[in-house]
């Protein structure tokens, strides 16, 4: 359901699982199970499909003249592995405790997602920030602009990767 309703594979998620489904006689709940079950594992081999795409966004930042493409590369592995460990951060320890403590005092959990994810976003994109500054020596234009392109190219990475994960686990299952 996640790639059949979500962009960018919705259309080719959706008319692949349709044959699929026609030629196979199944109904669409067990071949979600079985690629749900494919997925999961498939998405942990190619996460790093975003660094190329980070490395990218810095090349078109820091340029080609001064830096080649491994220390791009690198830079993005750095920031990406980051972005993992927030995002680990949020998961395992932020959320649970703010729940935690959200509900003995407020006796609920409303709102609390969003407040913390934007605190995320913004750790992350200081951090993204600061990291080209140091790293490359950019101005203050450069500078500003190192978030947004970063951005640009993890979202386009991340739209690129949902792609190939849906084909590599419907040819697999």
């Amino acid at each position: 359901r996640d790639q059949v309703d979500q962009p960018p594979p919705r259309a080719l998620a959706k008319s692949l699982d349709d044959a699929r489904l026609a030629g196979r006689g199944i109904g669409f709940a067990g071949d979600a199970a079985q690629y749900a079950a494919a997925s999961g594992n498939l998405a942990k081999s190619v996460i790093f499909w975003h660094v190329p795409w980070l490395a990218l966004g810095l090349a078109l930042l820091a340029g080609w003249r001064r830096w080649q493409a491994a220390d791009h590369l690198v830079v993005a592995l750095h920031l990406f592995a980051v972005l993992i460990v927030l995002v680990m951060v949020m998961g395992w320890i932020v959320l649970p405790l703010a729940a935690h403590f959200v509900e003995v005092l407020a006796g609920g959990r409303q709102g609390l997602r969003a407040p913390l994810q934007l605190g995320i976003l913004g750790l992350l994109l200081g951090h993204w920030t600061l990291a080209c500054r140091r790293v490359y020596g950019f101005g203050r234009v450069r500078t500003a602009l190192a978030p947004l392109v970063l951005v640009v190219a993890f979202v386009v990475g991340h739209f690129s990767y949902r792609l190939v994960q849906f084909l590599l686990v419907f040819a697999l299952t």
